[in-house]
């Protein structure tokens, strides 16, 4: 609970920030927020060279070389985070111009790269918490960061009226307080120091740098499509997106209480006789959950959208109901792409990205020219269900799990028909009600009751 909710909160902030933002913003301001924040997580992402998920797998592995595996992944996390940052502040005004047309977003770019160093080692040490099983410490630590960046970012931009410079100036404060009170942490318990192992380095990287290119190709399936945006629509529809988006991140709390304790138990369960059948039921109970939550938010999307946001920006609620499906479904991913991580073939991870992006650029160019911004969510959409597919066949393969496609594929189509009466249909808010309660029920009887082995005869 803590993990999910705290960490949760951390990565879905944005959607609170959004009755705050939109009426600060205008829808254009908003897309280039929305455009320099992708920019930042792609290098963040690549500077991690993805650590967390190398110190995740052999954390339990020697266990009295810690201190030293723990130190020798956080530095190698801040010297390639810097190296990439200094690049992208020296030629920051360069960026502004190619990218955006003018000399105005320069600084803007410069706070907004400077605050990587910090936020990318804050996130490697909340990684750290959930192997060392300090969830309290977790979550303290966490919620500080994230009231602190929050608090000064509208302090910043509505009190000092700073605009989109005070968004960036807030994250870059907070994340450094932050950072170094976690860092003084895990220095005190001796698990941090100025050690460096070549050996685990090599082990690490071995294990983490087949890893990197998927992330990139995961952001480049959520992200890519902005830039594409940028030559066929305008910086007003990227605010939109960027809204939908937001909103849509309302599924970032799942996704990430899944991520959070799904390699933990993952790794811990995997040692037992009957890990497949475990493995099975979470698959069921998380599908469910997910896909049900997906029907119900839908219907409500648009009356969302009218207590959220000015009328500006409130088309882009049809945005946010092909979104929700989408990062919905890729909630679950991380759950049935088990096969590369047990049997240590992390390469097929990116190749597996790599077939959701392409999936998703081919749509782009194939929708937007011809059915417009609506184009957008639905190349996402397909890029998901492509690389689902396209994940459960190849983790299948290398592990046999025993998933139920069968099921979830009966979840997919009851979710998309909840979403098409809600883009298509003006329904009535009793009726909204009464479909929604009738959903949960059969949701929590299909828990109930439906029988979950992997040898069941059962159509699941």
């Amino acid at each position: 609970m803590i993990y999910g909710t705290i960490g949760g909160l951390g990565k879905s902030i944005s959607f609170f920030l959004i009755p705050l933002y939109t009426r600060v913003f205008s829808v254009e301001d908003y897309g280039y927020l929305d455009l320099i924040t992708a920019i930042v997580l792609l290098v963040g992402m690549i500077g991690t060279l993805q650590m967390e998920s190398a110190i995740g797998r052999f954390f339990y592995e020697r266990e009295q070389l810690q201190k030293i595996k723990i130190s020798t992944a956080f530095w190698i996390v801040i010297i390639a985070t810097s190296l990439l940052t200094l690049p992208l502040i020296i030629f920051a005004g360069f960026i502004s111009k190619q990218i955006f047309s003018s000399d105005d977003l320069t600084n803007i770019i410069i706070i907004g790269v400077a605050r990587l160093p910090f936020s990318n080692a804050f996130s490697y040490f909340m990684a750290l918490m959930r192997y060392i099983k300090k969830p309290v410490k977790y979550g303290t630590y966490h919620l500080f960061q994230i009231l602190l960046t929050t608090g000064l970012s509208i302090w910043f931009v509505v009190g000092l009226d700073y605009g989109l410079t005070g968004a960036f100036l807030g994250q870059l404060i907070g994340f450094s307080i932050s950072t170094l009170l976690v860092a003084f942490y895990f220095v005190k318990i001796g698990l941090l120091g100025f050690v460096f192992s070549s050996a685990i380095k090599s082990q690490f990287l071995k294990y983490s740098l087949p890893l990197v290119p998927g992330v990139i190709i995961g952001w480049a399936n959520l992200y890519i499509n902005r830039f594409i945006m940028l030559y066929y629509l305008s910086a007003y529809d990227i605010g939109l997106v960027g809204v939908a988006t937001r909103v849509a991140a309302i599924f970032a709390l799942i996704e990430y209480a899944i991520k959070m304790t799904w390699g933990p138990f993952l790794y811990e369960n995997i040692k037992y006789p009957d890990h497949r059948l475990t493995f099975n039921k979470v698959f069921i109970s998380m599908s469910t959950v997910l896909l049900c939550l997906v029907a119900a938010l839908s219907l409500f999307t648009e009356d969302l959208f009218n207590l959220l946001v000015p009328v500006e920006y409130q088309e882009a609620y049809k945005i946010a109901l092909i979104l929700f499906l989408a990062m919905g479904l890729n909630a679950l991913m991380q759950i049935v792409q088990v096969g590369p991580a047990i049997t240590k073939k992390t390469k097929y991870n990116s190749i597996l990205s790599a077939l959701g992006v392409i999936s998703n650029i081919i749509c782009l160019f194939a929708m937007v020219p011809s059915i417009g911004l609506i184009g957008v969510p639905l190349s996402f959409l397909t890029s998901i269900v492509v690389q689902f597919i396209s994940s459960w066949l190849i983790s299948e393969k290398l592990y046999y799990i025993g998933y139920k496609m069968r099921y979830l594929s009966v979840l997919f189509l009851m979710a998309a028909t909840f979403i098409s009466i809600a883009y298509f249909l003006d329904v009535h808010f009793i009726f909204k009600m009464v479909l929604v309660s009738g959903l949960f029920i059969t949701c929590f009887l299909v828990l109930k009751t439906k029988p979950l082995f992997p040898n069941s005869k059962s159509w699941l």
